[in-house]
């Protein structure tokens, strides 16, 4: 049985700690997945926050992956790295966060 392979891209941003460190953890953590590899990271970006700005700066990256997960499933794997990489922090839209 053939598994359908796709691409995808993911913007990833960090504005807490050392952002490099939180950014190349994130990129680790996916491609050590079963169901993902990263393909590709893109140079890093700072840039300043949007709507909530009073907040550190951000450093973001973008991700090349190939996986066999439905869009849902990879959601849903982000929301939880997401979750794992920042247990302290209850991240709200646009706000500081680890990832």
């Amino acid at each position: 049985m053939k598994i359908d392979q796709h691409i995808a891209y993911l913007s990833i941003g960090s504005n807490i700690g050392d952002k490099k460190k939180n950014l190349n953890e994130a990129a680790d953590l996916l491609n050590n997945h079963d169901k993902i590899e990263v393909l590709l990271v893109s140079s890093f970006y700072k840039t300043e926050p949007q709507n909530f700005i009073d907040q550190d700066w951000f450093v973001n990256a973008a991700l090349k992956i190939k996986t066999v997960l439905n869009p849902e499933d990879l959601i849903a794997v982000i929301k939880n790295l997401e979750k794992d990489l920042d247990k302290d922090g209850k991240p709200f839209r646009f706000g500081p966060r680890i990832i």
